[in-house]
Formats: structure tokens, sequence, C-alpha cells
């Protein structure tokens, strides 16, 4: 994608989250990236998506926040 040529593809956003989690104190537990897709379709046809939606109906649930990174 084009973001992803400007720099800004699931590694360097790895980053930046790892970051922000730690900066948090927060533990990170798991990581959602539908890598190559886009955010416009349908969440059944994003894998990690959905994933990461079942996860969130999941009891215990294994994560309190989820934290986005957008440029």
């Amino acid at each position: 994608t084009e973001e992803q040529a400007k720099g800004y593809g699931i590694a360097y956003t790895g980053k930046k989250t790892a970051k922000y989690i730690r900066q948090k104190g927060w533990s990170h537990t798991d990581t959602y990236a539908d890598e190559g897709f886009s955010g416009s379709l349908e969440a059944h046809k994003r894998k990690d998506l959905s994933r990461l939606m079942r996860d969130a109906r999941t009891e215990p649930r294994p994560f309190d926040v989820v934290v986005v990174h957008e440029e």
C-alpha cells in the first residue's frame, strides 16, 4: 500500500505500538494484523480482525485494551 511504501508497514507500526505499551506499563498479549488487506474490507473477510472480535467475546477475555496504530 502507499503507507507501506512510506515506511509505515507492520514492522514500523509494531515498534511504535510496542513502545507505547511499554510506556503505559501494560503487557503485550497478541498482535492482530491483516497485512495486505484494505481496512474497508468486510470484517468476516479479514482473518485477524475476525480473530480479534472472537477473542473479545471470549471469557475470560485475553486482553483489557486494544491498541491501534494508524498513520
